[in-house]
């Protein structure tokens, strides 16, 4: 499995939920990101010039990825899904779909 790099400038809570998220992927045999950058800040990711997911903890770009079938419910894979929203519920985060190619993950506490 390739390194998962989680960015300096998250929060403490987008770092926890790095991990929870990349703990996961670890599980998945053969996990591959794709060749893609798997996670960014907020900042980062409006830096970009991306339009959503600015209030997030946590991006997770999943473009052609191992992480798609995790956050992508086009590619059917219903169960990872459920466990991934699970795993991320049980610490109190969320994970919102943006395009089919990336999800921001909220921290449920920020979001109320």
């Amino acid at each position: 499995m390739e390194k998962l790099e989680i960015p300096r400038g998250l929060s403490n809570r987008g770092r926890q939920a790095a991990k929870i998220i990349t703990d996961f992927a670890k599980k998945q045999e053969g996990f591959s990101t794709g060749g893609c950058t798997p996670f960014y800040t907020p900042t980062e990711w409006k830096d970009r010039g991306e339009r959503y997911g600015h209030e997030s903890c946590l991006i997770v770009c999943h473009d052609g990825g191992d992480f798609s079938p995790i956050f992508n419910l086009d590619y059917m894979q219903y169960d990872l899904y459920d466990k991934m929203v699970e795993a991320l519920g049980k610490a109190g985060f969320y994970p919102e779909g943006m395009y089919c190619w990336c999800t921001a993950i909220y921290d449920e506490e920020v979001s109320k």
